[in-house]
């Protein structure tokens, strides 16, 4: 589905993430927030795929967004730089839910990069 992603700011480092488990980081590619209208589509450790104008990323939904609406997701200052280019603010997106897979919340019990790669591959 087309969208569109922004993101956190680096003054979010450190701060809980909103599924109960972990902090923000911006070098962490795997964030991605979402708005209320995804929560129940979305639930938290879902893998999502993100594809943009510079690349495409793997992220785990760690953290809501209450002003992003349903075509709106945050990422980490480093998955938009790879996603839309490096000092891109906001970019339009492809996000595609990989199989419906939950994955556990990084911090809960960290998912291996391979077991991301075994989810994306099914």
């Amino acid at each position: 589905m087309g969208g569109i992603v922004t993101h956190y700011g680096a003054q979010y480092n450190g701060q809980p993430l909103g599924c109960g488990k972990g902090t923000y980081a911006s070098a962490d590619t795997s964030i991605i927030a979402v708005g209320p209208a995804r929560n129940r589509e979305w639930p938290c450790g879902t893998l999502i795929s993100v594809c943009g104008p510079t690349g495409c990323i793997l992220t785990v939904r760690q953290d809501s967004c209450p002003g992003c609406g349903p075509y709106h997701a945050d990422l980490s200052e480093a998955g938009i730089a790879r996603v839309c280019g490096e000092g891109v603010g906001l970019c339009k997106v492809e996000l595609q839910v990989m199989r419906e897979v939950r994955l556990p919340v990084p911090g809960q019990s960290d998912p291996s990069h391979e077991d991301y790669q075994q989810a994306a591959s099914q």
